[in-house]
């Protein structure tokens, strides 16, 4: 029994249904967020503008060679052989993972869909390409953070460890001193700044106890620091911040470690200090952040020790954990101010770990 068709459904016609379709497909195309190409002999022979965004290679310089050009050189064999084995109508793993070399130098991770078609008569594959950089980066991340979290739990029970074994001793001595109330006074001085010394390495721990346990994210840096800056009793030191625009892929607990260079510079600053400044200068390759004051400075000798685990006049654990937390997405942190002239704190941010958006 032949079907009636439904009202209202027109008959599509050969002449107009192909202009249609091909309007849809170009608009699809030209605006989806994957990069799609056809690849043959190793060559793309058809791709979309997103391959040439991702790459940041032009349409004719895709065209020119090998697609094996673009991709590391550590994945180029896997790309060569994942081909060939297509176009001889063999199984793949689909989909899988590469590295992209960009025209500026940066590697994207990229993940790979890709189907056997013929193309004007001979066999190639149709890819489909979708940049997974920011969950590799995250990835990377949670798994560093892991080890580092683990590395500072051991390091944090020793150090409390070492001080109850003192707090242990001082009390002994304590025993002995109860018919000396100076000698007594004295060692339960001690026992107060070895309580206090406890009791800031649980504190300062625990502000760092989810590094890594969230992905990194970009934030504003600007705005991070003026938090950083408003959980400060900072007195009439004035703090000015000149990063406007600039945002960095960072672990969310990136704030701490700004909060950490407010700290020491008001710490050690001396009584001279007025000023706190950030401000930032970009070169080829990266970025820089500068924490400079006007302070009393470091010596060139605390210099060698800054980043070291236990050394200063408070827990020793601040700017440790903080070089930890900024390594977390590639950042090193530096102290190259002149003793007498002021602390001066730089941030070296790899490219692809900054970018500047424009705020309203």
């Amino acid at each position: 029994m032949r079907q009636k068709k439904p009202a209202g459904v027109k008959k599509q016609t050969h002449e107009t249904a192909p202009g249609r379709d091909a309007e849809i497909y170009h608009l699809v195309l030209e605006n989806v967020n994957e990069a799609i190409a056809i690849v043959q002999d190793l060559k793309f022979v058809f791709f979309n503008p997103r391959l040439s965004q991702i790459s940041g290679y032009s349409a004719e310089e895709l065209t020119t060679g090998l697609i094996t050009g673009f991709v590391h050189p550590e994945d180029r064999k896997k790309v060569r052989t994942n081909h060939q084995l297509q176009i001889k109508g063999m199984k793949i793993p689909v989909p899988y993972i590469i590295r992209l070399s960009t025209k500026s130098g940066d590697i994207r991770w990229i993940d790979i869909k890709s189907a056997t078609i013929s193309w004007n008569g001979v066999p190639a594959t149709l890819n489909f390409y979708t940049d997974i950089t920011e969950r590799k980066q995250a990835e990377t991340v949670l798994h560093e953070a892991n080890k580092k979290l683990k590395l500072i739990s051991s390091i944090t029970r020793h150090d409390i460890k070492n001080q109850v074994m003192a707090l242990m001793a001082y009390l002994e001595l304590c025993k002995d001193s109860l018919d000396n109330p100076k000698e007594l006074a004295e060692y339960i001085g001690k026992q107060k700044e070895i309580v206090d010394i406890i009791n800031s390495q649980i504190t300062i721990t625990s502000d760092f106890e989810d590094m890594g346990l969230n992905p990194p994210l970009w934030q504003n840096t600007s705005k991070v620091i003026r938090d950083a800056v408003a959980d400060h009793p900072r007195n009439d030191i004035h703090v000015i911040v000149n990063c406007d625009d600039l945002e960095l892929f960072a672990d969310p607990l990136l704030k701490k470690v700004f909060y950490n260079l407010i700290d020491n510079a008001l710490r050690y600053g001396g009584d001279r200090m007025v000023t706190i400044r950030f401000l930032f200068h970009e070169s080829e390759n990266t970025c820089t952040i500068v924490c400079e004051d006007d302070g009393a400075g470091i010596s060139d000798e605390d210099k060698k020790h800054l980043f070291t685990r236990g050394f200063g006049k408070n827990t020793g654990l601040g700017l440790y954990l903080s070089r930890e937390l900024l390594s977390l997405t590639g950042m090193m942190v530096t102290e190259n101010g002149a003793p007498g002239k002021g602390a001066r704190f730089e941030i070296t941010v790899p490219k692809g770990v900054y970018r500047f958006i424009k705020t309203l």
